[in-house]
């Protein structure tokens, strides 16, 4: 029942580094990137999604490798990689509100708070 993957070492490391790339990429993002607002979008919902992106993709990373998905049947991957899509189209693209107005919500209020100290209109 086993299956003989070859020296999966290298392909370990790879991921290994992808991900620490790709967290200080998220770091760098969160700490020295701030989008201006576009339109009727705040910016910090833009670092948000910026860092939302890169999760996505090591998330990807680690299911790829580390669940052997790489080495299973290409249809097992559909059932794998489809729930997570809809996972994330139902838990963020349900909540396109976020940023389109001051909320009530205590965690937007407070990220808003923190990036704009000045702007006295959120949570009013």
């Amino acid at each position: 029942m086993g299956h003989d993957h070859g020296n999966v070492i290298p392909a370990y490391m790879k991921v290994f580094f992808t991900l620490c790339a790709m967290t200080l990429l998220t770091v760098a993002a969160a700490k020295l990137v701030h989008f201006p607002d576009v339109g009727f979008i705040h910016g910090y919902v833009l670092n948000i999604t910026v860092g939302l992106a890169i999760a996505v993709f090591k998330v990807i990373c680690v299911m790829y490798i580390f669940m052997h998905l790489k080495f299973d049947n290409p249809y097992l991957r559909f059932f794998v990689y489809v729930p997570v899509f809809l996972f994330f189209v139902l838990t963020f693209g349900l909540n396109l509100e976020f940023g389109a107005a001051p909320s009530n919500d205590h965690v937007t209020r407070t990220v808003h708070q923190q990036l704009y100290p000045g702007d006295h209109k959120a949570g009013h």
